[in-house]
């Protein structure tokens, strides 16, 4: 009997030390509530705008510089982790199902893409999601440590007012299209260097009042290399279709990630011209959510 009691003690001993063994490695939220792991991870959200709602998962990525990179998927503002003790580059990023994220090894090989495709033989992309990335540093010893990372928007803005002047017998402008060229497919998450390789992005204005048309557009950047040319189309009430490009100058969102664009359109019996009134920074509270 005592022998039979001394086996049933070492399977439960045996069992308890493997469930240990196994929250201590999987990194889990649930886990790490255990209070088993030496890095504790706080999301703080204070970088949202008022009406942005926090995203359900979170991917956390850990980069030490002699061990391969930790990636974990967190769901709850605290995890812990237990890692070995050394300096660890985190990276927090959101997942969205219209982007791709690619390079993900190394912190500075990160970025994420956008898909592409072909219409009226121009390459387009559509317009990027609501991402948000942020990028600290902490050191891990023996103890337990604490890594704060707050998500911020990561994209930039662009909001186009269009404002139409009708001269003579103009009939009223009942639909606006519009393309801007030079807009990055890809970008790097942690770095300024950036591929050159971009596209058209189509949006469509929605109509204010009787001569205003205004859309806000979510893009990656601009590609500084090339021009950044502004198609626009307008269809009157009798469905005749006029057309207009214009080149917008350089785009710069180096000191902002809002850009307010004012176009002015003259339309007359015999044309149309356009021009761009201005490109006016804007604030970060100025972004559109999608």
């Amino acid at each position: 009997m005592e022998k039979l009691f001394f086996l049933i003690s070492m399977v439960i001993a045996v069992s308890l030390s493997g469930c240990t063994s196994e929250c201590s490695d999987c990194g889990c939220d649930d886990c790490g509530e255990s209070g088993s792991g030496n890095l504790e991870l706080i999301r703080d959200w204070s970088a949202l705008l008022p009406d942005m709602e926090r995203p359900e998962e979170v991917d956390v990525y850990l980069y030490h510089p002699e061990l391969s990179p930790r990636h974990e998927v967190t769901y709850s503002d605290v995890s812990r982790y237990d890692v070995a003790p050394g300096r660890y580059e985190v990276l927090a990023v959101n997942r969205q199902d219209a982007a791709l994220f690619r390079g993900m090894d190394n912190y500075y090989t990160a970025e994420v893409c956008l898909p592409t495709h072909t219409r009226d033989s121009c390459v387009i992309v559509e317009e990027a999601p609501l991402l948000l990335f942020d990028r600290t540093a902490v050191k891990v010893g023996d103890k337990q440590s604490r890594c704060t990372v707050v998500p911020t928007p990561f994209i930039k803005t662009i909001h186009f007012s269009i404002r139409i002047h009708r001269q003579g017998d103009v009939r009223e402008i009942t639909m606006c299209c519009g393309r801007l060229d030079g807009v990055l497919t890809s970008a790097k998450i942690c770095v300024r260097q950036q591929d050159r390789f971009s596209a058209s992005l189509d949006f469509t204005p929605k109509k204010e009042s009787t001569d205003v048309f205004k859309k806000s557009v979510t893009l990656l950047g601009v590609n500084p290399d090339v021009s950044h040319n502004l198609k626009l189309e307008l269809t009157d009430e009798s469905g005749m279709v006029q057309k207009a490009e214009t080149d917008v100058g350089k785009l710069d969102f180096s000191d902002t990630s809002v850009l307010n664009c004012h176009i002015e359109l003259n339309i007359t019996g015999t044309g149309m011209e356009v021009g761009i009134v201005d490109w006016e920074p804007g604030g970060v509270g100025d972004i559109v959510l999608q």
